[in-house]
């Protein structure tokens, strides 16, 4: 297999998380093949291929397939693939990250092993189930994707951090870290990435109730693997695909606190879909101070303001979960904030060790 292409230019077609969900991916597909500039396209999809959907290993197999039908095509590296290869051993992470067990605990993984016809939880069946080729395209997929215009990251880039410093690591792929935090930190959502960055940072990983366009960042994941339309950004216009139906849509902010989505037509989508910078007020973020971990580069420790100092658990549990919450809920109206609230209540309440679980599943992703 070629490398993946990291450094592409031109127009993008941006694939928020797929999570298993193959007929909303073949949805999205169907629709680019029809635009007059498909073969100038570039597709990127941006991680979390994997688990909660219903056939992780269908998506792996339809995107080797459009590789070899659509060659301006790549991927990059989610926290879900980062879970799953480390409980493989697939990939050079630390034992104290101890991915098995927590893939299988946390992650919603039990779609992925069924997909290749293995019993949740068999992790020698599955590696040995996997296809070789499935084995070489996760194995390989890069943590970051460069446009001219554009940086495609899972979770975004660290605010408090230069570009450069950031952008070496994310190309080198440093296995050393336990949770590195451009594929894992939620906080990055409502961060517009370092001052020292002039390019639109394009990430998924938080799912929203719509895709949120701001002058310098954009959030593509739209169903988190669980409900909702899979979402298409078509850049530079900004023009949005979404499956089932195919809505085609441009959304604009609307609130200063964090940003929100307003829907306009196709036909203003060029001129009208951000609000100038200023209207933006973002959270003050103040790096934590952070012990040394043992394996980890200097420069990476410096970096990873959220790595643990034991076996990849959060120091300050409650401080961790206030920050993922208090973030997401920045980016909801209150409208957005009822129809989660109903569709909260509607959902079966865990009990028992699920309960002491849930917190992990809010903070892991």
């Amino acid at each position: 297999m070629q490398p993946w292409p990291t450094r592409i230019q031109g127009p993008v077609a941006v694939i928020g998380d797929v999570h298993g969900q193959l007929d909303l991916l073949n949805s999205i597909l169907s629709q680019l093949q029809q635009l007059p500039n498909y073969d100038e396209l570039w597709i990127v999809l941006i991680g979390d291929l994997v688990d909660r959907g219903p056939d992780p290993g269908g998506v792996i197999q339809r995107i080797l397939e459009l590789r070899e039908e659509h060659r301006r095509t790549t991927v990059v590296f989610g926290n879900h693939e980062l879970a799953m290869l480390g409980a493989l051993g697939w990939v050079p992470t630390p034992e104290f990250a101890e991915w098995n067990p927590r893939w299988i605990q946390f992650y919603d993984s039990e779609p992925t092993f069924r997909s290749y016809g293995v019993e949740p939880g068999d992790l020698e069946g599955l590696a040995r189930a996997i296809p070789p080729e499935h084995k070489e395209f996760l194995t390989t997929m890069p943590w970051v994707v460069e446009h001219p215009e554009n940086i495609f990251v899972h979770a975004g880039l660290d605010a408090n951090q230069p570009t450069e410093m950031q952008l070496r690591i994310l190309h080198a792929k440093d296995w050393t870290l336990v949770r590195p935090p451009w594929l894992c930190d939620k906080a990055f959502a409502a961060q517009d990435g370092p001052p020292d960055n002039w390019r639109r940072i394009i990430s998924g990983h938080v799912p929203t109730a719509e895709v949120v366009i701001r002058p310098k960042r954009i959030l593509t994941d739209t169903t988190g693997g669980l409900r909702g339309e899979l979402s298409c950004v078509i850049l530079p216009e900004c023009r949005i695909l979404q499956s089932r139906g195919g809505a085609d849509r441009a959304v604009t902010q609307a609130d200063e606190s964090m940003p929100t989505r307003h829907h306009e037509s196709s036909a203003t989508a060029n001129t009208a879909h951000v609000q100038p910078s200023a209207t933006v007020r973002q959270p003050a973020v103040q790096p934590p101070a952070v012990s040394p971990q043992r394996g980890i580069s200097t420069e990476s420790n410096r970096i990873s303001d959220r790595v643990s100092t034991s076996h990849g658990v959060p120091r300050d549990r409650s401080a961790e979960e206030k920050t993922s919450s208090g973030h997401a809920e920045q980016g909801r109206t209150a409208s957005e904030k009822k129809r989660g609230s109903s569709r909260s209540n509607r959902r079966e309440q865990p009990s028992g060790s699920a309960q002491k679980m849930s917190w992990w599943k809010r903070l892991l992703g």
